[in-house]
């Protein structure tokens, strides 16, 4: 179902440029982030300052990776999440969430690097990012 909507979404967008409205992304990124913001409070006792973040399905970015998060470079900007289309094809939702989860927590710790360090993997265990999605 989520894969079926999904894939609808984006053929029609890519086929016909035209936009669907389908909040399906909306409501799995929003628990996603409900899920970071508990863990961070948690390990931190403070709530993390998440960007604005735009969430983008592409294709153009570094190969071997299937998501990524580019940091705002000013304040006010939005931080863009992207995500290779292939994700859902290849795992649909639950997949899909890790990655969201997996981006999140590198945009909440401000890793510009990436790293997967032991705050990285002390979040991904609260968040329940499961260990073959850490890399």
């Amino acid at each position: 179902m989520f894969r079926d909507r999904i894939l609808n979404v984006l053929r029609e967008y890519v086929e016909n440029d035209v936009k669907i409205e389908d909040n399906t992304l909306d409501e799995l990124f929003n628990q996603c982030v409900k899920k970071i913001y508990r863990a961070y409070k948690t390990v931190y006792n403070k709530l993390p300052d998440i960007p604005n973040i735009k969430l983008e399905f592409d294709d153009n970015f570094k190969d071997g990776k299937i998501g990524a998060f580019i940091h705002p470079k000013n304040e006010g900007d939005c931080g863009i999440m992207l995500i290779k289309p292939k994700a859902i094809d290849e795992g649909g939702e639950e997949y899909v969430k890790s990655i969201i989860l997996h981006e999140l927590i590198h945009a909440v710790l401000g890793h510009k690097e990436h790293e997967h360090d032991d705050k990285f993997h002390r979040l991904s265990d609260l968040v329940g990012l499961p260990k073959k999605y850490r890399d």
